[in-house]
């Protein structure tokens, strides 16, 4: 792809990114708007119903307040009282049309059948007046007015149950000159008793609210419909179906006052007091019958064909579900927003959906297509701009930097210009001046790197060489076996194992860590490890050798380097080890079936200060036992969280492992170690030692030869050969007695004839030596013991050979078996 086309890639790529960035805020704006609109005309809606729920509380309590009014007339048997709390309650509350109060037959005074007080609106006085049509000659006579078997009474009646209830009449017209829309609040009216006596009601006209209602018109052609659910009554309802059709006002049904429509089935809605004269007042009274007021509504269809459905429809009678969020109809989507008020109305405002978003969604299409016109001139005005600046000149330093590519670092860009393509081209220039002098400096790095990489390399090789690496290092000692790898973080270490043979019955063993690590270290470790080795095969005791080497490294220490050292002096014959720690991790002993601590009271390290004693300690092996020997390497490994090995890591690691050979457990201990660290970098030497004791390993030698000094030579000769890694002054004192027990054997076991003589050797931890003859029975135990207390000359002869027999061996022990003299004897090897 060209330099051209990549810019056009970019610039449409940015402007792409403009676009995907708009049209991301566009949605989320469109989202917050849509939102924000909703939730004002929810407001709008939760507001008109609260304004129509106040009026409701207020009559309800209004209701309840007739009630109370009543029970206070009937006590004090006083009309009046009812008629100015009546009065004065509704000059106080004008959204009433009406109210009173009306007894059961005969509960007033026992004497009248029907007791009651009701005041209405006068329009033409302009305040509340009581019902005229009740009074004859000024005083109240209400017997013509059989309210009792009025719907809005009965209804109030047979549903009231408790004193502080209010019941909801079914809307109905009423049948006075107005033509009104009505409704009734009553409450019971109970004794002392708590016997429903009468009731209490206020006329509500339903048209005041239904005018409030029609005012919630958040677009031009949402409605309003005002229903009963629980009795499917439609109370009002404000759509205009010419509206949806074409935009043409047609028939309107605003305020459900189509009411000439209603048919004559209601009842009489309208008779007040039941004395066929309404024509007195001109006023409505609403406390007439409501008779079948869920009758009243008929349904017409507009001139456009639309559905109108009036007052008193069943609500089964809608085209949609009132309690749906949305419906369709007459080809339109509506959303509708519901709110039910404290006597159970429910208000659904019904919007057409394009409406609620239209203006948004207009203003998005236009500035949507400005955006788009301005990007396509300004995608086209910088192709062109990015082209003539930069396309051209890049083509130029193209053409000269292909030149260096093919390795012709004498290529000099000639381009002058002020701008980053002038200043890349001087940069062109200065960086082949440099890779020329580069490539010279690095060329002579290499080999220089290659030079100190191979002697590193055979300083490696030195180091390795320097440590005992054959295994096993000493095939012809089966009192030991011993195993030691090392494991430097750099080329070279300054950690260093060693172990040797002092002389023919003590090994030498070497745990130590230089304080550095690579080449000084590994300098330093030479010195150490030879002055040690040399110093220990000269004869020195562990604290000797430690002493020397400490004043010996001290000298010219101008570096200040020191190092931790362990050294140990393995008694092969015994088992004993001696041994001086000087500032090192203590060694692991195993000794029975676990791993512990080879406790030790550690002293200075060496080449600290000069003229420093080491403290010797002393244990004894028994065969079978273990020793290890590591360096802080292995116990200072870390993991990825930083976190060490651990001391008690590492004993537990190794009582976690079978019995295995030196070399086997060596290993484990260092794969223990390597998943541990699970990848993080070895950060010091790692270096091991693993010494398993055997002890000496008895067997058996025998020699039979004729109870015959001739032959003493023979047997002593023998004796000699299996004694000797024993100690000199062992091998004099085993053979004195040898000589001493076989010609007693030979002089007095079968005299004055001959016999055979069986002699057993076997070494081990101690020398076990048995002689078997078939002479006369003798027990040498109960033999003579000398009087060492006298003169030579006074002793009694004999004796004084087997008495030094028993004061050179540890134990003797005799016996007859089968016709034999059988003695034992065992030396302890010191």
């Amino acid at each position: 792809m060209t330099i051209r086309a990549k810019i056009l890639v970019i610039v449409l790529a940015f402007f792409a990114f403009l676009g995907s960035a708009f049209t991301i805020y566009s949605i989320f704006t469109t989202g917050n708007y849509k939102r924000l609109r909703l939730e004002g005309i929810e407001k709008t809606v939760e507001f008109e119903a609260e304004k129509v729920n106040k009026k409701i509380t207020g009559i309800e309590l209004g209701a309840l307040h007739f009630a109370i009014s009543g029970l206070i007339c009937r006590e004090e048997q006083s009309l009046e009282v009812g008629e100015l709390s009546v009065l004065e309650f509704l000059r106080d509350f004008p959204d009433a049309e009406g109210g009173g109060f009306w007894f059961e037959p005969y509960a007033f005074d026992g004497k009248t059948k029907r007791t009651g007080i009701y005041a209405f609106y006068d329009r033409d006085a302009g305040f509340f007046v009581l019902d005229e049509t009740m009074y004859v000659d000024g005083a109240l006579n209400i017997d013509e007015y059989d309210y009792h078997s009025m719907s809005w009474y009965r209804e109030v009646m047979d549903t009231v149950t408790q004193a502080d209830q209010v019941v909801w009449t079914m809307p109905y017209i009423d049948d006075s000159g107005a033509r009104s829309l009505m409704t009734t609040a009553g409450a019971g009216i109970f004794d002392e008793y708590h016997n429903l006596i009468g009731t209490s009601n206020i006329d509500w006209k339903i048209e005041d609210v239904v005018a409030e209602l029609t005012a919630i018109k958040p677009t031009e052609h949402s409605f309003v419909l005002l229903c009963l659910p629980e009795r499917d009554y439609i109370i009002s309802n404000t759509y205009n179906a010419s509206f949806d059709a074409n935009g043409s006002k047609g028939k309107n049904n605003i305020n459900g006052e189509n009411i000439d429509n209603i048919d004559d089935n209601t009842g009489n809605t309208g008779n007040t007091s039941n004395t066929g004269n309404t024509s007195n007042t001109g006023n409505t009274s609403n406390t007439g019958d409501s008779g079948n007021s869920g009758n009243s509504g008929n349904s017409d269809n507009d001139e456009s064909g639309g559905r109108i459905f009036n007052t008193g429809e069943p609500l089964s009678s809608l085209s949609w579900d009132i309690n749906a969020d949305s419906f369709v109809l007459d080809g339109t989507e509506y959303m509708t927003f519901r709110r039910v008020m404290d006597n159970d109305w429910l208000i659904s405002v019904c919007i057409p959906e394009n409406e609620i978003f239209t203006e948004m969604e207009r203003q998005n299409t236009h500035f949507s297509l400005v955006i788009a016109i301005l990007a396509a001139v300004m995608l086209i005005f910088a192709f062109l701009l990015l082209s003539n600046l930069i396309n051209k000149p890049l083509k130029r330093l193209i053409s000269e930097v292909s030149k260096l590519g093919l390795g012709n670092l004498d290529t000099n860009i000639a381009i002058k210009t002020n701008d980053e393509l002038g200043l890349l081209a001087g940069t062109f220039n200065k960086m082949t001046a440099d890779l020329k002098e580069s490539i010279e400096q690095k060329t002579l790095a290499m080999a220089e790197k290659e030079r100190i990489g191979a002697e590193l390399d055979i300083a490696k090789r030195i180091q390795a060489s320097m440590l005992p690496c054959i295994f096993p290092p000493f095939p012809d000692r089966p009192e030991f076996d011993i195993y030691a790898l090392m494991l430097p973080a750099e080329e070279v270490g300054g950690d260093f194992y060693d172990f040797f043979l002092v002389d023919n019955n003590t090994l030498a063993v070497v745990m130590a860590d230089v304080s550095d690590k690579g080449v000084p270290a590994a300098l330093f470790m030479v010195i150490t490890k030879t002055l040690i080795k040399n110093n220990a095969q000269s004869g020195k005791s562990p604290e000797e050798v430690f002493k020397t080497v400490n004043n010996m490294l001290c000298e010219n220490n101008d570096e200040l380097m020191f190092v931790t050292a362990f050294l140990g002096y393995l008694h092969i014959p015994t088992g004993r080890f001696s041994y001086v720690n000087a500032g090192h991790n203590p060694p692991l002993i195993r000794a029975g079936e676990r791993f512990t601590r080879l406790e030790t009271k550690p002293s200075l390290m060496l080449a600290a200060m000069e003229g420093t004693s080491y403290a010797l300690h002393e244990t004894t092996l028994m065969p079978g036992d273990e020793l290890f020997l590591y360096t802080d390497g292995v116990t200072e490994a870390i993991n990825s969280e930083y976190e060490l090995f651990g001391e008690a890591r590492l004993i537990d690691a190794a009582n976690g492992l079978p019995s295995l050979p030196p070399e086997e457990f060596a290993f484990a201990i260092r794969n223990e170690v390597g998943k541990y660290s699970d990848g993080a970098s070895q950060s010091d030497d790692i270096t091991m030692l693993a010494l398993r004791f055997r002890g000496r390993q008895s067997s058996i030698s025998e020699i039979s030869v004729e109870a015959d000094l001739q032959y003493l030579d023979d047997v002593l000769e023998f004796v000699s050969e299996k004694l000797e890694s024993c100690p000199q002054k062992t091998q004099i004192q085993i053979g004195l007695t040898v000589d001493e027990i076989f010609s007693n054997i030979a002089s007095y076991a079968y005299s004055p004839s001959t016999g055979p003589v069986a002699i057993r050797i076997s070494v081990g931890s101690d020398i076990t030596i048995e002689f078997e003859d078939s002479g006369k029975e003798y027990d040498p135990l109960s033999s003579y013991a000398p009087d060492l207390s006298l003169p030579a000359l006074d002793r009694k002869e004999g004796g004084l050979g087997l008495f030094m027999v028993k004061n050179i061996v540890d134990s003797m022990e005799y016996r007859r078996e089968g016709g034999k003299n059988i003695l034992t004897i065992r030396k302890d090897i010191t």
